[in-house]
């Protein structure tokens, strides 16, 4: 490389050659000068940066651990986990990652008090661009969903009423935020379930918001809101044990559950770990997946807590005791695991999210 040829080019040449670089060879171009290293935040670069380029080298959404100001990614190509600039969390002692997709992290402050406006924030790591959001109620839970161009999105969230009781259980309301208009518009006033704060969970499937109060037994149930006609409605579950643990989670266009049923504790088979698919038309679960036996018996082993999370192809099964994370990581396509070396880390208060890494997707 010249430094004379590229000293004398124009700017306007120098950023048609950069915005055609694949995010990791962009990302390393940064270092050369300020101006090359503001250049991937600046707006106009971002909407003349092709979509396809973005995720080049990052073929798999990366699993993000993060806790007290230190983040850790494992990265499932190379499995090996690397860690991440002190920055790649915004304020982490004051904010919650509530979700993350195509690039962008929704944060949060931390729990205040009941019914307190606060200002939710969308954040890309990698551009350092944000967006923070009109005020409202608390959430507990939320999804963002992003246009396939990349130039717009909308947050589903749970929030505490204005001005509630925080002895109500029933004092949540479902809102839907869109980026073109930069409001919030209220979906449903009244909740048919009674929300625990901090583990409920929300999935957006084709224009079907999916709710659950946060309990992780069979009991919890799942409850359905129609966008179109206004109305929830209650999924029936599989049959299952009265002691299997479950978690709801959506993937692009599958709604899955993931349920672990432990056997009695007169034998000694482990854990057994099944995927439950929902059948969009038939309204039912119609397909099963039962994990490998190995996956089923590393997770066993584990007694301290279990969570999954799915972004692209991947679902991340995470399992922690003590100061220990181990993940096993199920291809939803091929049907192969792979497990990831075991971290290092805090299980407690810290939070897991799978982050795929995009210059594209404007804040």
């Amino acid at each position: 490389m010249d430094p004379a040829l590229w000293g004398s080019l124009p700017d306007h040449i120098l950023d048609h050659v950069l915005v055609h670089l694949p995010l990791p060879v962009l990302t390393r171009f940064r270092c050369v000068c300020q101006r090359f290293y503001e250049l991937p935040a600046t707006r106009s670069f971002l909407k003349t940066y092709p979509l396809s380029l973005s995720p080049v080298s990052v073929p798999q959404p990366w699993l993000v651990h993060t806790h007290a100001g230190v983040s850790n990614a494992y990265n499932p190509a190379a499995n090996n986990w690397f860690e991440l600039s002190p920055y790649f969390v915004p304020d982490p002692w004051f904010s919650d990652v509530l979700t993350s997709t195509s690039g962008l992290m929704l944060l949060s402050p931390v729990a205040q008090a009941a019914g307190r406006p606060v200002k939710i924030q969308v954040f890309n790591p990698f551009t350092g661009l944000e967006r923070r959001l009109p005020p409202i109620g608390h959430p507990s839970a939320a999804q963002m969903l992003v246009d396939p161009s990349g130039e717009g999105y909308q947050v589903f969230a749970l929030c505490e009423k204005p001005d509630s009781d925080v002895e109500d259980h029933h004092r949540w309301s479902l809102h839907r935020y869109s980026s073109s208009s930069n409001s919030w518009e209220l979906l449903s006033f009244q909740l048919p379930l009674a929300i625990l704060p901090g583990s409920a969970t929300i999935d957006v499937c084709n224009g079907i918001v999916y709710c659950t109060a946060g309990y992780r037994t069979p009991q919890f149930g799942i409850w359905a809101f129609d966008m179109g006609r206004k109305t929830w409605s209650r999924v029936q579950l599989p049959f299952l044990p009265a002691m299997a643990r479950c978690q709801l989670l959506s993937c692009g266009k599958r709604l899955m559950l993931i349920t672990r049923m432990k056997a009695e504790a007169s034998t000694n088979a482990a854990a057994v770990l099944h995927i439950w698919q929902f059948d969009h038309v038939r309204k039912d679960w119609m397909t099963t997946l039962e994990l490998p036996d190995e996956m089923a018996k590393q997770n066993d082993n584990c007694r301290g807590s279990f969570s999954c999370v799915a972004q692209g192809d991947l679902l991340y099964i995470i399992s922690g005791e003590k100061r220990e994370i181990k993940v096993t990581v199920f291809n939803l396509v091929t049907q192969k695991v792979q497990y990831a070396p075991p971290l290092v880390a805090s299980v407690t208060s810290a939070k897991s999210f799978p982050f795929y890494p995009r210059l594209s997707t404007l804040v």
